[in-house]
């Protein structure tokens, strides 16, 4: 995998706001996995405080959303279909 290292500014909960609000206004396709309980339980504790034990998925979660949005990525229709079809994600979930 190549890895691109990129410094970041802002405080963690500024960072996570914009994928918090995507979720919660269902516009984030999660899918199934070993993984996802634990990732859930990460970003369900998270505190904007900063006095959560663990951050490292939210972390980046919230820095590859932010990436998406600042390459002006807008969830485009065709793209959304795409990830359905390959992850066998049905609408609604």
């Amino acid at each position: 995998f190549d890895v691109t290292v990129q410094p970041v500014s802002g405080s963690k909960a500024v960072r996570a706001r914009g994928l918090a609000d995507a979720t919660n206004g269902g516009n984030v396709i999660l899918v199934e996995g070993e993984w996802t309980h634990a990732f859930k339980e990460e970003y369900r504790k998270f505190r904007e405080d900063e006095e959560h034990e663990v951050d490292d998925q939210v972390d980046g979660g919230a820095d590859a959303y932010n990436d998406v949005k600042l390459a002006g990525w807008t969830g485009d229709a065709r793209m959304m279909d795409l990830i359905k079809e390959r992850f066998g994600v049905a609408d609604g979930n």
